[in-house]
């Protein structure tokens, strides 16, 4: 099944089961659709990827001045995704799990 089947499966349950809003459901599409384009330039599809696929994604995405919020969502659309996946038996493996995010600048607490 192509990775943009796996998409439109993803979002069809994520609006039907999940009752995920259109704007929601448009940006995960938009993330998704981003992750596809990446793994397709590199010789892999959704099923095939490893967690240095996601790693290396999310290295683009910084070298892209990706704010570290959209990294943060982009990658939780992917573990998402994948998560899914799995769940549907689609997938052996969810390269996905052990990826961590971008961390957040500490703040200063105000006084």
């Amino acid at each position: 099944m192509t990775t943009q089947r796996l998409i439109s499966r993803f979002l069809e349950m994520m609006q039907a089961e999940r009752g995920a809003a259109r704007n929601s459901i448009l940006a995960y599409g938009r993330d998704l659709e981003d992750y596809a384009a990446f793994l397709a330039a590199r010789g892999r599809n959704a099923q095939s990827a490893e967690s240095d696929d996601v790693r290396s994604y999310l290295a683009d995405l910084d070298s892209r001045g990706m704010a570290r919020s959209s990294t943060a969502r982009k990658l939780s659309a992917v573990k998402q995704f994948h998560l899914f996946l799995m769940g549907e038996g689609l997938a052996t493996q969810n390269p996905a799990t052990i990826v961590e995010g971008p961390k957040k600048h500490a703040t200063l607490p105000k006084t």
